[in-house]
Parts: structure tokens; sequence; C-alpha cells
């Protein structure tokens, strides 16, 4: 069963989510760079970094296809569960492995 406000949203609600999405992706977006020149040797850190644009283009276009798909095939809801799963998924990895490879820097 699906919330009420997620049935019907108004602009406001729309514009609160869509916020806290674009807030949560600079975050994320910031955290994989700053791990990615934590862990990565001095003389790697620029075939590192073209790795993980690389890395993240082909995600967008994967998972850009899968909700497309999703979305006109079964329903918009689909789509958007997607999203959330993985978007939960992945930032909750991020800050495991953050806060591992702050562990093993530390000593």
């Amino acid at each position: 069963m699906q919330a009420s406000f997620l049935r019907t949203p108004t602009i406001a609600v729309l514009v609160i989510l869509f916020g806290l999405e674009g807030v949560h992706g600079a975050m994320q977006q910031s955290l994989e760079k700053s791990m990615a020149a934590e862990l990565l040797p001095a003389k790697a850190r620029g075939s590192g970094f073209g790795v993980l644009a690389t890395v993240n283009g082909i995600g967008d276009l994967v998972s850009s296809i899968a909700v497309g798909v999703l979305w006109s095939s079964v329903s918009p809801n689909a789509g958007l569960s997607l999203c959330r799963t993985f978007r939960f998924g992945w930032s909750t990895a991020d800050l495991f492995l953050y806060r591992a490879s702050a562990l093993t820097t530390a000593f």
C-alpha cells in the first residue's frame, strides 16, 4: 500500500523531494571522489579518477535504461522503487567503505 502523499504529490512535496535528492547526490559524488583520492596512490590518481568517471557513466546509462523500461512497461512507481533501492544500497556501501578506509589509514 502506498502512502497517500506519494499517489498525488503536490508541487511542494516534489520540490522538497527533488531538493533532498540533489543534496544527497552532491554528497555522494563528493564522498566518492574524496575516497578515491585517499585510497589511490599518487601515481595512479589520474587513471583512478578516469576509471571512476567511466564506471559512473556506464552505471548512469544502465540505470537510466532499467528505470525507463520499468517506468514504461510496469509503472512509474516500479521505476522509482528501483532507484530508491539502489540509492540506499550504494549510499550505505559508500558509508561503510569510507569508515573502513578511515580506520585503516589511521594506523
